[in-house]
């Protein structure tokens, strides 16, 4: 409805306010759970490199 009543420059600007405020969460979100994603990471490619030296089956 802000839409019919204000002009277009005033709308974009909050529609972009807006969008901004939504990015705040989710910068604070990955600083506070980039630790736990960094340990997941180790655990998988630990794994990955593990899987990776013992050698595989081949049919002939």
């Amino acid at each position: 409805m802000l839409g019919a009543v204000a002009s277009l420059q005033i709308v974009v600007n909050l529609i972009d306010s807006m969008y901004a405020l939504m990015a705040i969460p989710t910068m604070v979100s990955t600083f506070i759970l980039a630790p736990r994603v960094v340990a997941a990471a180790r655990i998988y490619f630990a794994g990955m490199n593990k899987d990776a030296d013992q050698p595989t089956e081949r049919s002939a």
